[in-house]
């Protein structure tokens, strides 16, 4: 199993135009095949759109960043960032 953590910050004019296109690309991730998570939360105080992708392997993880819907979508999205954007990966559970 692999996680990942990414933190997005959004400028703040930007907010419902971001989460409108964000919001398909969402939708067509959770039906990729070994996609087991993918929450988008948003701290609407920070700006910070912060997505929690769970995937069922290393292959799933990486066939998931070859997706058209990650490709353009992201490609597109990132013009409302108002910052860098963080990721963290993790892949060994603790317990």
């Amino acid at each position: 199993m692999v996680k990942f953590v990414a933190k997005f910050p959004i400028k703040p004019e930007c907010t419902d135009d971001y989460i409108a296109g964000l919001r398909p690309c969402v939708e067509k991730t959770r039906q990729e095949p070994g996609c087991l998570e993918y929450a988008v939360f948003f701290d609407l105080e920070t700006n910070i759109c912060t997505l929690m992708e769970t995937f069922a392997d290393e292959a799933a993880a990486k066939a998931h960043t070859e997706y058209s819907h990650f490709v353009h979508d992201f490609a597109a999205l990132s013009k409302y960032y108002a910052g860098e954007v963080t990721v963290d990966k993790y892949s060994e559970s603790l317990f």
